[in-house]
């Protein structure tokens, strides 16, 4: 091992950083594939990559929690009123209109996951679960954590730690194979 092994790991673990940043936020960006592959490639140094990704890909979710609890500053001068956002032209309320092409039963379980998700434990639960096993998705849950109002000091330890674990399940495994070598025939 040479004396650049630790800055090129550094290195890796902040392009994985980068790596998980845009995976959180673009969908079809892979963030175990990119993990698979760099663990692959330096297997001594999987538990930082791991921290690279989970921080990048934490990162992300906190700014879709945040923009789904805040919204974006352009639409702050709508008025806000019980139940939804008053239409400034029409004068009517989102919370109780119909969209067409809405199944009731979907509007229902809408409801029913945010009125869950404002409860600390609950919405921690699901926060957790949902970082660690990928279903519902994480950018849904989180999204809907912002708007149900989780606490961010409960959402980011709950995303945190879910995606940290994922991705270790991930990587360690992978590691150890590639450390160990091919078995012998």
């Amino acid at each position: 091992m040479n004396g650049d092994a630790p800055w090129t790991d550094v290195g890796l673990a902040l392009g994985l950083f980068g790596g998980g940043l845009a995976s959180g936020l673009v969908p079809v960006v892979n963030a175990e594939a990119i993990l698979a592959a760099t663990v692959a490639g330096r297997p001594p140094a999987w538990m930082l990559l791991v921290l690279g990704l989970t921080s990048g890909q934490s990162t992300a979710k906190v700014l879709i929690y945040l923009t789904a609890r805040d919204g974006p500053a352009g639409l702050q001068h709508l008025p806000q009123v019980r139940g939804g956002f008053r239409h400034p032209r029409s004068g009517t309320s989102s919370a109780g209109s119909r969209r067409a092409g809405t199944p009731r039963a979907l509007r229902a379980g809408w409801a029913w996951s945010l009125q869950r998700l404002r409860t600390p434990v609950a919405g921690t639960t699901v926060v957790a679960t949902s970082a660690l096993v990928g279903l519902p998705p994480l950018a849904v849950v989180s999204a809907m954590a912002g708007m149900a109002r989780l606490r961010l000091a409960l959402f980011v330890p709950a995303c945190f730690v879910g995606r940290l674990a994922r991705f270790t399940l991930i990587a360690w495994p992978l590691a150890r194979l590639i450390e160990q070598g091919a078995p012998p025939r």
